[in-house]
């Protein structure tokens, strides 16, 4: 993938990978030229080719992953991370539908940052099978509060207090037969009456998942379910002083750029995001490139630089 990118410009010979790593432009041709050649193809149309079906194959992959959760993409912003994902993002975007893809201020350290900054999470479950309409409230109440134990007790040996424990009660409920379950939100103490709720969400979560309901048949609870979440300290990133609105100041060149729908090679702007201001606003075809990613904005769309450093590109319509 990196040599496609290469022989396509949107990484430069003289790039610097991760400060030290340089790319050499004559091998990478080479290697995609030995995947090109049996196919008929020379090295552009071979590396574009590559390129195209790794898009479309994450295409695809994001598009089964919003529709398992009933989700519109136009509602969405594609955060891209990672060295590459900042690549791929922007035609990601615009390929499934999504209008806006913000890139982080250091896109390939964001994986350990998160990590850093994630919430502890346990979860604890416990199978007892039957129906919801005739399942003791009293005994569900014992079996939260056999989970609760157990989590709060594993929350004190990692540290915690008591009072730094959120947690989340949850019933994996289904209709009669079926072979998958869905997760319903139960409140801290259930009570008899309280089962006809909890047959109502599950069926609303039903229909948004699956487009469908069953209002006339009973739930059956599968397994018993609780989250225990503690918080740890959070990085504040620091809001940075505003630019003067001449983003040139962070160009540092340009470079040929394959177009994909242009089925050509176009002059494309490549930026310093050390550079690059709040305020700032460019249009593709361009690159941003830093230490640990370079991000591509292709023609047609146009980015801007936020409050927090963060690249906001906006990838506009589905085609």
């Amino acid at each position: 993938m990196t040599d496609a990118n290469v022989v396509l410009g949107a990484l430069g010979a003289d790039t610097v990978l991760a400060g030290t790593l340089r790319l050499d432009a004559e091998r990478a041709r080479r290697a995609v030229e030995r995947v090109a050649k049996p196919l008929g193809l020379d090295a552009v149309a071979g590396a574009a080719g590559i390129v195209r079906i790794v898009n479309t194959q994450m295409a695809v992959d994001l598009r089964l992953a919003l529709q398992e959760q009933g989700q519109d993409p136009r509602k969405f912003a594609l955060v891209a991370f990672g060295g590459a994902g900042p690549l791929h993002a922007a035609a990601l975007a615009r390929s499934v539908g999504i209008s806006t893809v913000l890139v982080p201020p250091y896109p390939g350290l964001n994986c350990a940052m998160g990590m850093l900054q994630t919430s502890v999470r346990h979860s604890y479950l416990k199978s007892d099978v039957g129906m919801l309409s005739g399942f003791p409230a009293q005994r569900m109440n014992d079996l939260f509060a056999g989970l609760e134990k157990q989590a709060f007790a594993e929350a004190g040996e990692e540290g915690f207090a008591p009072e730094q424990v959120r947690l989340t009660r949850l019933l994996d409920l289904r209709y009669p037969h079926q072979g998958y379950t869905l997760p319903v939100a139960c409140p801290p103490l259930v009570e008899e009456s309280g089962r006809a709720r909890l047959k109502q969400a599950f069926d609303d979560l039903h229909r948004q998942v699956y487009g469908q309901s069953a209002p006339k048949e009973d739930a059956e609870i599968v397994t018993f379910r609780l989250q225990a979440e503690m918080a740890v300290p959070r990085l504040d990133l620091p809001e940075l002083a505003a630019g003067d609105g001449r983003v040139e100041r962070a160009l540092q060149g340009e470079r040929a750029l394959f177009d994909a729908e242009a089925g050509d090679f176009v002059v494309a702007r490549v930026y310093d995001r050390r550079r690059l201001k709040p305020g700032d606003r460019f249009a593709g075809p361009a690159i941003v490139e830093q230490f640990d990613a370079t991000t591509l904005v292709p023609a047609g769309q146009a980015a801007t630089v936020d409050a927090l450093g963060i690249l906001a590109i906006a990838a506009g319509e589905a085609t």
